[in-house]
């Protein structure tokens, strides 16, 4: 089991945002303590750790909110968890080929500088 504190630190998740992720109803502590301290464990860690990955996929809350709610329903729910993976993974592969024509343009004007032009374009 582990502490709020504890579950930020294998997280990397601020103990703000672990509360914020609680009051939307995406992140549950487990229990609590007999002194009201909040505890999980590690399966509450481990659905913690996969909530950053999405939140760095640049996936909303409400989305990760839907796949929650979902995912609490049971293994009936798969395919349409698979669905909204897909989806979050298109959207990443388009992020991917954006930065991609991004680098491009930078390695453009960095060959007609060193090319010696002068020009804007």
């Amino acid at each position: 089991m582990f502490t709020i504190g504890e579950l930020s630190k294998l997280t990397g998740l601020a103990v703000g945002t672990i509360r914020f992720y609680e009051s939307k109803g995406i992140l549950s502590a487990t229990g609590r303590d007999n002194n009201n301290n909040r505890y999980y464990d590690d399966d509450t860690r481990a659905w913690a750790k996969f909530i950053v990955y999405l939140r760095e996929t640049g996936m909303s809350i409400n989305d990760i909110k839907d796949y929650k709610a979902l995912l609490d329903q049971g293994e009936k729910t798969i395919p349409q968890r698979i669905e909204i993976l897909n989806t979050q993974k298109a959207k990443v592969y388009q992020q991917i080929e954006a930065k991609q024509e991004q680098i491009r343009a930078l390695d453009h004007k960095i060959e007609r500088y060193q090319s010696g032009s002068t020009k804007h374009v």
